[in-house]
């Protein structure tokens, strides 16, 4: 797993530290042992107004692809692919949910 910043940027201990800091984006991996391998980006953003968020770039990823935006009763008419460094506006108090795909990584099974 991974953490970043609404920079896209890897946390600091100062972006843990700060109050200010209320929007992280979490990259997490599955470990299959059977099953295909799968990525996901979690973005959670915890402020009362709106805020642009910057994809990471991470190792093996391509692409980002919108399942959920708490912000949107319908993502039908949403943008759903995105590269890593595309910035995109969060509604306040929301969290996105994306499938992050790309390569596999050395030594996972699937």
């Amino acid at each position: 797993m991974d953490w970043y910043n609404k920079d896209g940027a890897t946390m600091s201990i100062e972006d843990w530290d700060s109050p200010e800091q209320r929007t992280l984006q979490y990259l997490a991996a599955s470990t299959p042992v059977e099953e295909p391998f799968n990525r996901i980006l979690l973005v959670v953003h915890g402020l009362e107004t709106e805020v642009s968020v910057r994809l990471p770039a991470h190792e093996g990823v391509d692409r980002y692809t919108l399942l959920w935006d708490s912000g949107h009763d319908d993502i039908s008419e949403v943008q759903g692919d995105h590269r890593p460094g595309d910035e995109l506006m969060m509604a306040s108090t929301s969290m996105l949910l994306f499938r992050a795909e790309g390569s596999e990584p050395e030594g996972t099974h699937g």
